[in-house]
C-alpha cells in the first residue's frame, strides 16, 4: 500500500511539474518523459514551450522516425504561418502608404 501511495504521490508531483506556471520546471517534466522513454510526451510538452532544441534533441534520440517526421511538418507549419502573417503585415503596410489608408 504504501509503494501504491509513493508512486501516486510522485504522479501527483509530476503532473504538477508539467503543468507549473514557470518554463524550467515544465522543461523538467519534458525531460522526465524523456528519460522515461515518453518520447511523444517529451516532444509535445517541449513544443508548447517553444523548446525546439528539446524537442529535435528527443526526436533524435527516440529514433522515432515518425515522431522525427511530425515534428518537421510541425516546423513547416510555422515557418508557413510566420511567412503568411508577415506577408499580410507587409501588404497592409504597403496599403496604408500608397493608398492613404
Amino acid at each position: 500500500m504504501k509503494a501504491i501511495l509513493g508512486r501516486f504521490n510522485a504522479v501527483t508531483s509530476f503532473l504538477q511539474l508539467e503543468k507549473h506556471e514557470l518554463l524550467e520546471f515544465r522543461r523538467i517534466a519534458g525531460l522526465i518523459y524523456k528519460k522515461a522513454g515518453r518520447w511523444k510526451q517529451s516532444v509535445a510538452l517541449s513544443k508548447k514551450d517553444n523548446l525546439y532544441k528539446d524537442a529535435m534533441e528527443t526526436c533524435s534520440q527516440s529514433g522515432d522516425r515518425d515522431l522525427a517526421e511530425e515534428l518537421l511538418s510541425f516546423f513547416v507549419e510555422q515557418v508557413y504561418r510566420l511567412i503568411i502573417s508577415r506577408k499580410d503585415n507587409f501588404v497592409h503596410m504597403v496599403a496604408d502608404k500608397w493608398c492613404g489608408g
